[in-house]
């Protein structure tokens, strides 16, 4: 539980510590033409994406089937391979 703890203080400073420097690229970026950047072998890109969300519950079911969309896409999940307890 110690090493549990440890490790989300840890995680937490280094979580800090990433926001700060995320906002200075995007401070530097949005200085930039075209808000890209290329610094040595690193391509930087200020990207804006816009979502919009309705509630599900306030369209009724039919307008919502017909015009509500779906996205897809894939997520890399990295799992230890579970030993055989039995062999061990």
């Amino acid at each position: 539980m110690e090493e549990y703890i440890h490790c989300q203080r840890k995680l937490k400073d280094y979580q800090m510590k990433l926001d700060k420097l995320k906002q200075r690229l995007k401070s530097k970026l949005e200085k930039e033409k075209g808000r890209t950047l290329t610094v040595l072998d690193y391509s930087l890109e200020l990207k804006t994406i816009r979502k919009e969300n309705i509630d599900r519950k306030q369209i009724p079911k039919d307008i919502w089937n017909q015009y509500s969309k779906s996205s897809t896409y894939d997520i890399l999940l990295v799992r230890k391979k579970k030993t055989d307890l039995i062999n061990n």
